[in-house]
């Protein structure tokens, strides 16, 4: 399920350097080889940008494929950009062997210990709604769950507020606390039926937020829920 410019919350956990999160989004399920609609960039193409070892192992054993993007360039060219030189001949060493269809075991990760400061290529990362121009339109069970204020949260949902009602830019207050990490707050909204892919005004959901947070408890709540990866 692609949002936005066609990112995916795998894509965002490995724009977040987050593994953890990608592990779990992995093992639920998600689509390992959607591209992005601006430029065309896939999770791997992500990864290798931000030159995460863990992250790059974790997907081709998965089974990323070696795409190339919309300017025909594969994951060792957004490697090679960012200079993250080593990973770079490895992912080349990768390209060419599925490119032969070659069989035998890929060549080993080479270790290098580099990590860096990685944005979504060529897009930036875009917000799931700006927070700043919506303050002034959040209701009082927004504020709460982005407080953390559980039993203020369940107060209003006693008293007939709706557990989904959105914001102006359709955050709902499990967006919000999902947002922020709150999980005895996002624990409690899914008992009360909040609906988990429900998607704002850009087509994010609490799942997309909380993978582009780098929320890894919050992936795993929603993801046990039921929530598409």
């Amino acid at each position: 399920v692609t949002r936005t410019v066609g990112l995916t919350p795998l894509m965002l956990a490995c724009n977040r350097h987050s593994t953890s999160v990608a592990s779990a989004l992995i093992r639920a399920g998600a689509t390992l080889n959607d591209q992005d609609r601006l430029v065309g960039a896939s999770a791997l193409m992500i990864a290798a940008d931000g030159g995460v070892e863990k992250l790059l192992q974790l997907l081709i054993d998965a089974g990323a494929v070696h795409a190339h993007d919309k300017k025909g360039k594969q994951a060792s060219a957004y490697a090679r950009a960012a200079g993250h030189g080593q990973l770079a001949s490895w992912l080349t060493q990768l390209e060419r062997t599925a490119a032969a269809a070659t069989s035998g075991p890929p060549p080993p990760l080479p270790r290098q210990g580099q990590s860096a400061d990685g944005t979504t290529p060529g897009s930036g990362e875009p917000a799931a709604a700006s927070d700043a121009a919506e303050f002034s339109g959040l209701s009082s069970v927004h504020w709460a769950a982005l407080s953390g204020r559980m039993d203020v949260v369940e107060g209003l949902l006693r008293s007939g507020v709706h557990v989904d009602l959105p914001s102006k830019r359709g955050n709902t207050a499990l967006h919000w606390a999902s947002k922020q990490g709150q999980q005895d707050v996002v624990e409690l909204l899914i008992q009360q039926g909040a609906a988990l892919n429900l998607q704002n005004e850009v087509g994010a959901t609490a799942l997309w937020i909380a993978a582009r947070e780098g929320r890894a408890h919050i992936v795993k709540l929603l993801l046990d829920a039921g929530a598409d990866p």
